[in-house]
């Protein structure tokens, strides 16, 4: 397929990314409707129809679908209109500007989720000005709560409309930013989502002691892990990994990986985020999101709380994982589940993901794609529930030592524009080759 993504293409999408940047969207404010609003003037001024549906609390959820009349092979593209909160502490740039500044766009969302959702606008747009013939629907989905458990935003969709989410197979989430390994660029696409249980711990102590009880039991997950465990996409990104490595530890590798991933192993990484992808790939991982307690007066306090949260990988029920933690925390604790989505794993020998990986082979022959795991959200779960895959790739090409994980949601994000337009290239031509287009006449779509 020719190259479908011209200049204009690419500063539009800037242009989309920085005013979807300027809008607040934060988390529980409210803002993401207006996202689903500017997503919705920008498709109908191309002349793509959408449809805006309200969720629960003032969300605003939108579909749009361009007709190849073959609904049930459609490709769906899903992106969050929400994002997590910030402050412009901390901030060189404000947190919602949207401002260009040294090779860069910056902004709460940058990385992602709002990065993709500027993409995935682009694709209707270019699939109408080229007049291309679809062979496959081609669904943008923008919804609320994705920085939540998707109550609000997909879960609601699913369950109340999936007449609007009929499809094949759904691209949504992290996935397909640039990391290296010993001097060789990877592009990770993930294929399985970690489960998330958000959990409220408290302690309660009429001897006035429930803020130690609780800081004791925290200790116990100072390790942020669990017992060691492996999904088969982590044995998968292992095996791609391999493909980076010099061909002693590449070999040593092998052998770790037949009997557990260990420390060792994950020392032979030589990019901090490499090791950090590989270690949450053979783990079930808790975190401490929140402590509190007391009341504000000075009287010391007789309970205390924490929000955890903890995140499982494919292949484990979410109930026998809070067992563990349960026992992990000791006596005393009192638990309870505030939400969760569960785990999920796409097919390995699903053809979108051998067509992604060719798709990045061609664009760039001497990039190594490989699989992983993440977290990524409600959609996956979500899609799962209608017998959909959801795979991540949202690509973006980065310098070594870039860091995405601890960038996205951190103060400054920014993703530089160089890389912004080199992955969109790359994102548009593989999925609207997937979807089977030509260049050709689109008369009665």
């Amino acid at each position: 397929m020719k190259d479908l993504v011209t200049d204009r293409d690419c500063d539009e999408l800037i242009y989309h990314l920085g005013n979807l940047l300027r809008l607040d969207s934060s988390a529980g404010t409210g803002g993401q409707a207006s996202v689903a609003r500017y997503v919705a003037g920008v498709l109908a001024a191309e002349g793509v129809p959408s449809e805006q549906v309200p969720g629960p609390g003032g969300a605003l959820n939108l579909v749009a679908r361009l007709s190849a009349q073959r609904p049930d092979q459609a490709l769906i593209v899903a992106a969050a209109t929400d994002v997590a909160p910030a402050t412009p502490e901390g901030w060189t740039q404000p947190p919602f500007g949207g401002v260009v500044a040294d090779g860069s766009i910056w902004g709460r969302g940058a990385l992602e989720p709002k990065r993709a959702l500027a993409m995935g606008l682009m694709l209707p747009i270019i699939a109408r000005r080229r007049r291309l013939a679809l062979a496959r629907d081609l669904v943008l989905v923008a919804t609320a709560d994705g920085e939540g458990d998707g109550e609000a935003g997909i879960r609601d969709l699913a369950r109340r409309r999936p007449d609007l989410l009929r499809g094949s197979a759904c691209l949504a989430g992290p996935g397909g930013h640039d990391v290296h390994v010993h001097g060789r660029t990877v592009v990770p696409i993930r294929v399985a989502s970690m489960g998330f249980v958000l959990l409220r711990v408290r302690t309660q102590r009429a001897d006035r002691e429930a803020v130690f009880a609780l800081a004791e039991m925290l200790l116990r997950l100072e390790s942020g892990r669990l017992e060691p465990r492996m999904c088969d996409a982590g044995m998968a990104f292992l095996s791609g990994i391999n493909q980076a490595l010099p061909r002693g530890r590449a070999v040593a590798m092998r052998g770790l990986r037949l009997g557990g991933l260990t420390s060792t192993l994950l020392k032979s990484f030589d990019d901090p985020e490499v090791r950090d992808m590989a270690s949450d790939m053979t783990h079930d991982t808790i975190s401490v999101a929140r402590v509190s307690a007391g009341d504000g007066s000075r009287r010391a306090p007789d309970l205390a709380e924490a929000l955890l949260a903890l995140r499982v990988l494919p292949g484990r029920p979410l109930d026998d994982a809070v067992r563990q933690l349960t026992r992990q925390l000791g006596d005393g604790a009192l638990i309870e589940v505030v939400g969760q989505v569960p785990p999920t794993e796409a097919p390995a020998d699903h053809p979108l993901l051998a067509h992604l990986m060719r798709a990045v082979r061609e664009a760039r022959p001497n990039v190594i794609p490989v699989p992983y795991a993440a977290f990524a959200g409600p959609e996956p779960a979500a899609m799962a529930d209608l017998g959909l895959p959801t795979f991540g790739f949202a690509p973006l090409g980065l310098p070594q030592g870039f860091q995405y994980g601890q960038r996205q949601r951190g103060c400054d994000e920014g993703a530089p524009i160089e890389g912004i337009l080199q992955g969109f290239r790359m994102f548009a031509q593989a999925t609207l080759g997937w979807c089977g287009t030509e260049v050709g006449s689109m008369a009665g779509k």
